[in-house]
């Protein structure tokens, strides 16, 4: 039970910081990803890896005090149906978080993907 409950914190939080993250980060997170690891990778990797940089753009926006008019997109919905599944899911993106530099995030934010939409 503890385990659903801050799985689902966890997932709430990271739905808040949508607000912090410009319309396109989610689809911009997953380009980076994706082009950094390279085509042989597969989808779930680039996916953790993507959802690690867009938490990571977000809280850096959060630390600048800023937040955007329009949310961004949702990161996309995981097929995931137990709460350990997902305790696990988001294991594996705090690792990559941790392995994701600051410096990324401001790169992210200046990307034109992300520049025209603000």
């Amino acid at each position: 039970m503890r385990l659903s409950i801050r799985v689902h914190n966890i997932a709430d939080a990271v739905e808040q910081l949508r607000h912090f993250a410009p319309p396109g980060m989610a689809h911009a997170a997953e380009d980076v990803a994706q082009e950094e690891l390279g085509p042989d990778v597969d989808e779930e990797t680039v996916e953790i890896a993507a959802a690690a940089l867009y938490i990571r753009t977000a809280l850096h926006v959060v630390a600048r005090s800023q937040r955007y008019t329009a949310a961004s997109e949702p990161l996309p919905h995981k097929a995931i149906t137990d709460a350990q599944g997902e305790a696990l899911w988001w294991l594996q993106v705090q690792r990559a978080y941790t392995a994701t530099a600051a410096e990324r995030a401001g790169s992210l934010l200046g990307t034109s993907t992300l520049t025209s939409q603000e």
